[in-house]
């Protein structure tokens, strides 16, 4: 939802004018609660969907699990997502989602295999959410498994994806693993190269942080404050005042050198 403030604003119009809102605007009235935030008015359209007796449909009844993740409520989501009659990927994804948003990376990952086993086809963001799990969970047999369903569900040419690969290898402390899909993508986004130079700060490798930078900057490739923050970490672990200094002209010449993050650094 991309205007959630105009649409819950539009759904309080439609009440205060005594319309009676129909399934897909109480729906909306829920989704957009969900996305502001907003627990008790969302609570006060679910109580008025139990008083008027009306039968949630998919759509309402996602709305309504990722209302009472986001809100801190996950007895509330997983009952009623175990409740929904019929769920898609969709369904499964929102309940991924607020597990994650929850800081439960295990009960995520059970429910994606759930979903698995219920023979429902993972989505883009099915695979997103549980490669954000096995990052966190570091279960790098798990991480394979994961990685296996990519490649055979033909997700493995999306950027998003492989960085969150790249990431959860890195995460596990399989770098060389990290480094061999990061060799193999035809596009490297920022993302990619930040990940990738994240990744070998994070386990003590800064040598070869500087020179996935020195790669970097031979192919053209953008970067932005966080790349730089990242590289003076690395040069932080070398002690090289010669590169200091060296990224220090880097800065002026990107003209970031007024970047509060990288002041303190």
């Amino acid at each position: 939802m991309e205007q959630p403030s105009e649409a819950f604003h539009l759904f309080c119009q439609v009440m205060q004018d005594n319309f009676v809102p129909d399934l897909i605007t109480l729906s909306n009235g829920i989704l957009s609660c969900a996305h502001l935030n907003y627990l008790q008015q969302g609570k006060s359209i679910h109580g008025y969907i139990i008083r008027v007796g009306v039968q949630l449909d998919l759509v309402a009844s996602t709305a309504l699990v990722d209302l009472y993740s986001k809100s801190n409520k996950l007895i509330q989501a997983r009952y009623l997502f175990e409740k929904m009659e019929e769920k898609d990927a969709i369904s499964y994804d929102v309940m991924m989602a607020g597990y994650l948003y929850n800081y439960f990376a295990s009960e995520a990952m059970d429910t994606f295999l759930e979903m698995v086993g219920e023979g429902i086809k993972p989505n883009l963001g099915s695979m997103l959410s549980v490669l954000s799990a096995t990052s966190e969970l570091k279960d790098i047999r798990k991480g394979k498994c994961i990685h296996g369903h990519v490649l055979r569900l033909g997700f493995d040419s999306n950027a998003e994806i492989t960085n969150q690969i790249i990431y959860m290898y890195a995460k596990c402390g399989c770098i060389g693993n990290a480094r061999q899909i990061f060799n193999k993508l035809r596009y490297r986004d920022l993302v990619s190269w930040t990940s990738m130079m994240m990744s070998y700060v994070c386990h003590g490798h800064a040598d070869e942080a500087i020179v996935l930078f020195r790669l970097m900057q031979r192919e053209q490739a953008e970067h932005d404050s966080v790349t730089f923050i990242t590289l003076l970490q690395a040069i932080c672990q070398l002690g090289s005042l010669s590169l200091a200094k060296e990224v220090h002209c880097h800065l002026y010449r990107a003209n970031m050198n007024n970047d509060i993050s990288i002041t303190i650094l």
